[in-house]
């Protein structure tokens, strides 16, 4: 094991008032030799943790804090077995009516083949150009992911998820916010307890739910189960679905844009049901729903809204990666 240390401790004394009499500035850097295909593991009590990869065969860790309170949140850091563990901690004191005030940021590069684990309790996530797993939670914070070529799973519990272009499965949960992705080349399950639904193109099975908020999907893939307790849902099939899929809101309109040579089984109730589609075998005797098949027939499509109306539209057959991609900013 090799590590090479440089630490860096920036202590200035601000005589401007009392209270600023204890306000400091630190960085601490350090710097492992490791084998790609290894793991990173960075969990702190507070913070804001960005990773990138770089085409070195070193972990660089950088952490800067800030604040009246500084001297008193540790970082200790270690290589063992394949792992760099990145550990902040804030001591327990009486003194902690400045915590509010500090700021901790970890800025980690990584070689490009390497997993990482991220926590904090309170902060953002961001991971990018990375071959290799990625789990990162945090208590409070956004999520960020673009350039992964391996899976995710990212959970906050107050915060927005935004994913780029990921190759691999994802999971991504909120409790408070919204979540979009670009383009997925794997599955994706998206749940959030209060926000909207964005996706691009997912080229496996897509789950979205949302307690509250709408759910759009540029180009569907395999498949897509849509459930949102309150707000509209559309969906576009440009390609062929080999899974069955359904789209259900408690009230808020279902729009499914189909292909014209995607064969299905559709099944649509609402409060009004409309289609572009001269379906086969179709039982429209009702305004407030249609059944029968597309194309001779094909995997479920199921649309359901409680209150609001449901469009079954034709669109010309294009290839799914042709669809615009939402734009998505990446930067914190």
């Amino acid at each position: 094991m090799k590590k090479v240390t440089v630490a860096v401790a920036m202590v200035s004394a601000l005589l401007l008032t009392p209270a600023a009499a204890f306000a400091a500035d630190r960085e601490i850097k350090e710097v492992f030799e490791v084998t790609p295909g290894e793991q990173l593991l960075v969990g702190t009590d507070t913070g804001a943790i960005t990773v990138e990869s770089h085409p070195e065969d070193t972990v660089v860790v950088r952490v800067e804090i800030e604040g009246l309170d500084e001297d008193q949140f540790d970082v200790t850091m270690t290589y063992r077995n394949g792992v760099v563990e990145v550990i902040g901690e804030k001591e327990s004191t009486w003194f902690e009516w400045g915590w509010g005030s500090s700021k901790v940021r970890y800025y980690l590069l990584v070689p490009e083949q390497f997993n990482v684990e991220l926590l904090t309790s309170g902060g953002s996530i961001e991971a990018r150009n990375l071959e290799g797993a990625v789990a990162a939670k945090t208590a409070g914070g956004s999520l960020r992911f673009d350039g992964i070529d391996g899976e995710i799973n990212g959970k906050t519990s107050g915060g927005s998820i935004r994913i780029g272009t990921v190759s691999g499965d994802v999971a991504a949960k909120t409790s408070g916010g919204s979540i979009s992705a670009e383009r997925v080349e794997g599955n994706l399950n998206a749940r959030t307890s209060g926000g909207s639904i964005k996706l691009g193109r997912v080229t496996g099975m897509a789950e979205a739910k949302t307690s509250g908020g709408s759910i759009h999907v540029d180009a569907v893939g395999t498949g897509l189960s849509a459930k949102t307790s309150g707000g509209s849902i559309k969906a576009t099939f440009y390609q062929q679905p080999t899974e069955h899929s359904k789209l259900s809101t408690s009230a808020g309109g279902v729009t499914a844009l189909v292909a014209a040579d995607v064969a299905l089984n559709i099944d649509a109730k609402g409060s009004r049901v409309r289609s572009e589609f001269a379906l086969e075998n179709a039982d429209d005797s009702s305004k407030k729903s249609l059944s029968g098949t597309l194309n001779g027939g094909g995997p479920n499509l199921t649309l359901r809204t409680s209150a609001g109306n449901v469009r079954v539209l034709k669109i010309e057959p294009q290839h799914a990666s042709a669809a615009q991609p939402l734009s998505l900013p990446m930067a914190l």
